[in-house]
């Protein structure tokens, strides 16, 4: 961890993008400390506003997007150079280099997303804590 408590092994959003894009049409499941959740809503992380945060959903969900692994990559793609507004407020535009969470709207989870793996036929993002 870094002098700003990040992590120094966390992932990109240019990182989460190639990683994913070497795994084409298997499916996306995160792996977080609350189990294996798909990816939800992309927006502003409530511990560094400038940051990415990716919303884990149950597979059923309201907010679940159970996409595969190049769909995903072309979700967070379509987040360059977009601005999001930060949880307090404030704009912040994302880049190549802006650093990704797992959280929920409005929490300091903590997690994020540290390495992407194949299990069982899927494609695994392997979360990492700062907690």
């Amino acid at each position: 961890m870094n002098f700003w408590g990040k992590p120094d092994d966390g992932m990109t959003v240019d990182g989460l993008i190639d990683a994913l894009t070497a795994w084409g049409d298997q499916p996306v499941v995160i792996l977080s400390t609350r189990g294996e959740l798909v990816p939800g809503d992309l927006g502003s992380y409530r511990g560094y506003y400038e940051d990415l945060a990716i919303e884990a959903a149950e597979p059923a969900g309201k907010h679940a997007k159970p996409l595969m692994a190049r769909e995903f990559s072309a979700d967070l793609e379509a987040m360059l150079w977009t601005t999001i507004t930060g949880y307090k407020g404030g704009n912040y535009q994302v880049t190549r280099d802006t650093l990704v969470w797992v959280s929920e709207y409005g929490e300091c989870s903590g997690e994020y997303p540290q390495s992407v793996r194949s299990r069982d036929g899927r494609c695994e993002i392997v979360c990492g804590s700062t907690r």
